[in-house]
């Protein structure tokens, strides 16, 4: 992914990335005020990554992708990712 953040959030660290700047950029504001992990391993990942091909470009489109599959997940548009 090209844009990464991760957190701790209690005892769990997470690693988010992105194809996009914009819903990591929301993930640093909010939360701002939580440690980075910084030690390289995580806990758990999530990727957001396109909804199909040219979706990056055309009509922006997110599919969440990560350790755990959500089936019934279907993609959203890229203004709901956060």
């Amino acid at each position: 992914m090209r844009h990464v953040f991760s957190v701790k959030v209690g005892p769990r660290s997470f690693r988010v990335g992105s194809a996009w700047r914009a819903p990591i950029a929301a993930l640093q504001s909010l939360y701002a005020g939580y440690p980075q992990s910084s030690d390289g391993i995580a806990d758990y990942t999530v990727r957001l990554e396109p909804g199909g091909f040219g979706r990056r470009w055309i009509r922006p489109s997110i599919r969440i992708d990560g350790d755990y599959m959500l089936p019934e997940a279907v993609p959203m548009p890229l203004a709901q990712g956060l």
